[in-house]
């Protein structure tokens, strides 16, 4: 038993350490799944962060405890900062060759980690994409990237940056925003994921990844779907402020983005992305409901007129198409 558990060890240690960054506050109901889940990946060669962002029910409990079981665990407990200081809190300690991020009250099937390891490793990626699986109550729906799979490098990686945030000719993302659904190498993310603004509140996921994706020379996209979003009903997007507070808290990410993109050719149309992805974020966060006076407002607060493409939404029992449009 002592040689099987030595040689066990000798054969981890040749693989490359995962750190899975877990932001995680007042998600005591859910967080201990999303450990469990961790924890039971079949890639054991794990580092699995969980930041306790000054959550103020048994949060930091349940983290110390399943860190007392496990030592893959790390905690740290930091003072209330929101979603972008915690991720930049892991990022910081992170030892991995390849860094994930998992929500705290989501879940990851146990071959997902393993999978996407092997993807990024057998086509020498930086960032592996995949699907994800949306779960509310006892439904799932499997959500992919409108990009077709594939790997992009070279002319195939220009075909990427022109229709990565804005596909096809109604709206679509070419590549979803998330983190969550993603593998990366650690020099394609930390540097974009320290330099996003704390503050940022929405789209906080865009901010980083885009630029990342920007950045890459290799990027594979698969359709994994073991990445399980757990929609909530109390989830932020219920408790949606003001119109006009929302649009002055797209602001700063929209400017941010299109500082991000102002370098790179403008064979890529990427500012014209950015106004796509960022109307499309606003209507949805409008509850899919949006009219000229609105517009008008979104104009006046950003201070220029942004247009983008018609946006279609699908449910089950019909497909709505709501002009994404500002004149």
């Amino acid at each position: 038993e002592i040689k099987r558990t030595v040689s066990k060890t000798k054969i981890m240690l040749k693989q490359p350490l995962i750190s899975v960054i877990v932001p995680i506050y007042g998600i005591e109901r859910y967080l201990g799944h999303c450990i469990q889940s961790l924890m039971e990946q079949t890639y054991q060669n794990l580092e699995i962060i969980l930041v306790d962002d000054g959550s103020p029910d048994r949060c930091p409990q349940i983290c110390d405890l399943y860190a007392s079981k496990d030592k893959r665990i790390k905690v740290i407990h930091k003072e209330n900062g929101g979603l972008v200081t915690a991720r930049k809190a892991g990022v910081q300690i992170a030892q991995g060759e390849y860094i994930g991020f998992v929500d705290g009250d989501d879940w990851v099937g146990v071959g997902f980690y393993q999978s996407l390891l092997n993807t990024i490793m057998a086509c020498d990626a930086d960032i592996a994409v995949a699907g994800c699986s949306r779960d509310l109550y006892r439904k799932t729906i499997t959500m992919e990237n409108a990009l077709p799979l594939g790997v992009y490098e070279g002319e195939s990686m220009e075909y990427f940056r022109k229709n990565m945030m804005s596909f096809g000719s109604f709206f679509r993302f070419g590549v979803t925003t998330y983190h969550r659904n993603k593998l990366y190498r650690r020099e394609a993310i930390i540097p974009f994921q320290m330099a996003v603004e704390d503050g940022f509140t929405v789209m906080e996921d865009g901010a980083t990844t885009y630029p990342a994706m920007l950045a890459a020379k290799k990027i594979v996209l698969t359709n994994n779907f073991a990445y399980h979003y757990r929609q909530r009903s109390d989830s932020m997007l219920k408790s949606m402020t003001s119109l006009s507070t929302e649009a002055e808290r797209l602001k700063s990410v929209y400017y941010y983005l299109q500082n991000a993109v102002e370098d790179y050719p403008a064979e890529y149309q990427l500012k014209k992305q950015v106004d796509d992805v960022m109307l499309a974020v606003y209507i949805v966060r409008c509850g899919g409901i949006t009219n000229i006076a609105n517009h008008t407002m979104l104009n006046s607060i950003y201070n220029r007129n942004i247009e983008g493409k018609i946006m279609i939404s699908r449910s089950e029992e019909r497909r709505v198409g709501t002009e994404c449009r500002s004149r």
